[in-house]
């Protein structure tokens, strides 16, 4: 039987404990996970609207508390964030995401036994994604998303 602890912890992907045990590539992802509403501190119009207080941006550059608000790193950073692989338990799962409006550049990636369902935002603004899970689909997925 699975320790439920254990499946808590790896299955919560909110950042609040940073990015340990995700596979990076690139650049994009050093300095995240991003901390607060930086956006806003930035003059962005629309806020992050992120859950809790760390969320992954790979246009901002706010890694730390001490980090002053309102610094990005731009679009010139490329990469890859892949979530280590999880048991999805029941019908749905779901994805808060927003950001650029082209899935190449930005986007989520779901891979289930090789193949890859992405994900795309709705352009510039937080949505949250829900997916149905075949009954009988109770195997390891990843999560990837890409900048």
């Amino acid at each position: 039987m699975l320790n439920l602890r254990f499946f808590l912890e790896v299955c919560k992907f909110d950042f609040e404990d940073g990015i340990k045990g995700w596979q990076k590539t690139g650049t994009a992802f050093n300095n995240q996970p991003t901390y607060g509403d930086n956006p806003t501190a930035r003059g962005f119009s629309s806020p992050a609207n992120q859950q809790g207080d760390w969320w992954i941006g790979g246009f901002e550059d706010r890694p730390s508390e001490e980090t002053p608000p309102g610094l990005s790193q731009g679009d010139a950073p490329q990469g890859t964030l892949t979530s280590p692989p999880f048991t999805i338990i029941g019908k749905n799962i779901s994805f808060l995401i927003g950001g650029a409006c082209n899935e190449s550049f930005s986007r989520a990636e779901l891979i289930v036994k090789s193949l890859v369902s992405s994900l795309v935002e709705n352009c510039k603004t937080i949505t949250l994604i829900k997916l149905k899970v075949a009954q009988n689909s109770f195997q390891r997925f990843s999560r990837h998303g890409s900048l």
